[in-house]
This record gives structure tokens, sequence and C-alpha cells, in this order.
């Protein structure tokens, strides 16, 4: 896959929030691609879920590189009680795969990691 040096991703946590019966607090997150050439230059589908499933183990605290427990800071980590979810519908109440593909002529965007 070529490393296309015009993608950003931006998660944008929309405002309404649902909450199961366990209190964990789950957001509706969409993902934008911006591209220059074609999306199929840009990251995968599977790569943003595979990125969301990473998010979640990191704000559950059940991620591989978490504090040991002898670390200074271990008493401060926990369980933040709150996942991600690709949104399932627009602001217009319509469905949608929460990945948005947006191309872009500007050579000059800023590329962020996570």
């Amino acid at each position: 896959m070529k490393t296309n040096l015009c993608v950003l991703i931006a998660l944008l946590f929309t405002l309404s929030l649902k909450t199961s019966g366990q209190g964990v607090i789950t957001i509706p997150t969409v993902v934008h691609v911006i591209y220059h050439y074609a999306p199929s230059d840009s990251i995968s589908d599977a790569q943003i879920f595979s990125e969301i499933i990473a998010l979640n183990k990191a704000f559950r605290k059940q991620n591989a590189d978490t504090f040991p427990p002898s670390h200074p800071f271990a008493q401060y980590a926990g369980d933040a009680m709150i996942e991600f979810c690709l949104a399932q519908r627009d602001p217009n109440n319509q469905p949608t795969t929460g990945i948005t593909w947006k191309k872009t002529t500007n050579l000059n965007l800023e590329v962020w990691t996570l």
C-alpha cells in the first residue's frame, strides 16, 4: 500500500452519547479520510476498524502497554468506561458507515499521527 502524505484522519465525536446497562458510554464516531489521488492510495476500512479497536482498548485500560503495577503513574490509570463505534446515522438520520472519503487538491496538508 502506498504511503500518501496527503492523508489526514480526524476523529469527530458526536454529541449523542449512548449508555449501556453497565455504565459504559458509547460515542458514535465519524472518521474523515482526506486524500489527494485516490481513496485506494490511502488507508483501508480494515485499518480504521483496527484503530477504533485500539482506541477502545486504551480508553478501557485493556491495551497491552498499560502501566505495570510498579510504575509511579499506575495508580492514576483506570478504565474510562468510554467506547467508540463508527456512527450508523448521520446528522440527518440517514444511514452511514461512519467513514467519509473526501478528495482535496491541497498538497499542503499536515499529516497527523495518532
